[in-house]
């Protein structure tokens, strides 16, 4: 220990004087240069001590051996840096104070000689690569799988850059769009699919965290996107085409744009517009019969757009998702938008369809509230039912079906304006091929929309659960009777209000926070809908 006590007198200069020297080094004094970087011993530390004369010290990123035999010393330095000794002493007949300031002055000079030469100056590209395969091939020496680590540094020098990928895909017959081992999902498909186009490794297949994989907006099961944002970090020559071959008709990539570096296309989002298209007799009267044949007025749809007045703003929507409690501050939402178009008719059916915009939203949040106001409008509920669900008390609020929700697109405002204009990114806009994703959305969203109405008849049988709701404060003690098959696929530990039961022989359907009690005509059905049977992703 006292050998590198004096060792450290010996020094000349500061530690900040060699970073200075490392992160400045075309403009290095030459001759200011040996004190510079005898300053970092300054730094050295006794790693291990293997006996009562040889040391092992670690300068910065250095490695010294340093060697004691009969009071004379046999010094080396070895480095990834130089891959072998640069100088030694032995046989010296001098103090140790002085072989030490001998052995530093010329371990300087050599490593300046080689730091001018390789890094001021610059090495050639054939140089470089006989350091790295020198390095690769010292590192396979100590481990047992050299071809498993050269594999993984082949992966890691691939160049990747930070996008913003634009899909669409329809929803029907996948368990959302969220990953989720054993389940068919968007995600997993997508994954797939770049994998095989080579665009991924398969260690980012397994993480997608390692190419900073992140969704804009996540969709339950059933829901489709027209305009769904991914942001990840992909190869320069990364292409649509290539992806969409191992991709399903339903699921198509349409743009590929590059982004800053920092870019995540769910925090960098302004807000969210979706869609939910429904069969206007959703909104007849609750005393008269439902008819597929029925098709609205000016006046419904008026009185429609004035009860989705009332969710705009920011208000507490707890009452409209799961395992949100009141007091959350998570719960408050602001709705910018809320309103309902002009019908249509498909397939000899009316339809009209809602879009909601807002910052951001909760779990099931706009399908509950599409349930409410349906409900409102028809009469089963007043308006005043809306009010009360801003209120800590929970509320019963009734569920529409998934299959009519569609995230229409995601808002970058905020982004356009500071990078979209910089002559180094691209806006997120999609105006140039607007056509193509309003071909697909009419080819495989709406068109599947309107046919799982006319073969599940999803919404008719919906509507047929909303006399069986109280629109009240919940019991939350009260048992949730396990009869029905369709109660079962839901949550089987949340509880309902038994006030609810109307018939003693009614079935139930319960969502992730109330129980909806069911026509008593789908009681014991083996073919009830999936639209209304739907697990909860």
């Amino acid at each position: 220990m006292s050998t590198f006590t004096s060792l450290c007198k010996l020094v000349v200069g500061t530690a900040s004087d060699f970073l200075f020297f490392h992160k400045h080094s075309a403009r290095v004094n030459v001759r200011n240069a040996s004190s510079a970087f005898l300053a970092t011993i300054t730094t050295a530390k006794i790693l291990t001590k293997t006996n009562s004369v040889c040391y092992r010290v670690r300068l910065n990123r250095q490695t010294l051996f340093v060697r004691v035999e009969d009071s004379l010393p046999n010094l080396q330095l070895r480095s990834r840096v130089f891959d072998k000794p640069v100088c030694s002493f032995t046989g010296l007949a001098a103090s140790l104070d002085n072989i030490f300031s001998l052995y530093f002055n010329v371990l300087a000079r050599t490593y300046i000689d080689w730091f001018i030469t390789n890094v001021i100056y610059g090495i050639t590209y054939t140089e470089k690569t006989e350091a790295l395969e020198t390095r690769k091939r010292a590192l396979d020496e100590d481990d047992p799988q050299p071809n498993v680590k050269r594999h993984l540094t082949e992966k890691e020098r691939v160049k990747r850059k930070k996008v913003a990928m634009l899909v669409s895909y329809s929803g029907q017959g996948y368990l959302g769009m969220q990953r989720n081992p054993g389940a068919k999902t968007i995600e997993e498909d997508l994954l797939t699919a770049m994998l095989r186009a080579g665009f991924i490794p398969e260690e980012a297949f397994t993480s997608p965290q390692q190419i900073q994989f992140q969704r804009a907006a996540r969709t339950d099961k059933g829901v489709s996107a027209a305009r769904q944002i991914l942001s990840l970090k992909l190869p320069e020559g990364a292409n649509t085409s290539d992806i969409n071959k191992h991709l399903p008709d339903q699921i198509r990539v349409f743009a590929i744009k590059r982004t800053t570096k920092g870019f995540n296309s769910k925090s960098a989002c302004d807000a969210r517009t979706y869609s939910y298209t429904l069969p206007t007799f959703a909104f007849m009267p609750a005393g008269e019969e439902v008819s597929e044949n029925f098709r609205v007025s000016s006046a419904i749809i008026n009185n429609v757009n004035s009860v989705l007045k009332m969710f705009e703003g920011t208000h507490n929507f707890h009452n409209f998702t799961s395992r949100k409690k009141p007091l959350d501050p998570s719960a408050h939402r602001y709705i910018m938008n809320f309103v309902c178009g002009e019908p249509f008719t498909s397939e000899n059916m009316e339809f009209c369809t809602i879009k909601i915009k807002g910052q951001s939203f909760m779990l099931h949040q706009i399908r509950k509230m599409i349930g409410l106001a349906v409900a409102v409008s028809r009469g089963h509920t007043t308006i005043e039912t809306i009010n009360k669900s801003w209120k800590p008390d929970r509320i019963d609020i009734p569920m529409a079906p998934g299959v009519g929700l569609v995230l229409e697109e995601v808002h970058y405002d905020r982004y356009n304006k500071r990078y979209g204009n910089d002559g180094l990114h691209e806006p997120l806009t999609w105006d140039d091929i607007e056509k193509e994703l309003i071909t697909f959305r009419e080819k495989y969203i709406y068109s599947a929309i309107v046919n799982t109405e006319i073969s599940e008849k999803c919404f008719l049988n919906w509507l047929l659960t909303l006399p069986y709701h109280s629109y009240d404060i919940r019991n939350q003690n009260a048992e949730l009777d396990n009869s029905s098959p369709i109660s079962e696929v839901y949550n089987k530990n949340e509880k309902v209000d038994e006030s609810t039961l109307k018939t003693s022989n009614s079935a139930f359907v319960a969502d992730s926070e109330n129980a909806e009690v069911i026509a008593p005509s789908l009681k014991n059905s083996s073919n009830v809908p999936n639209c209304i049977v739907e697990e909860k992703s």
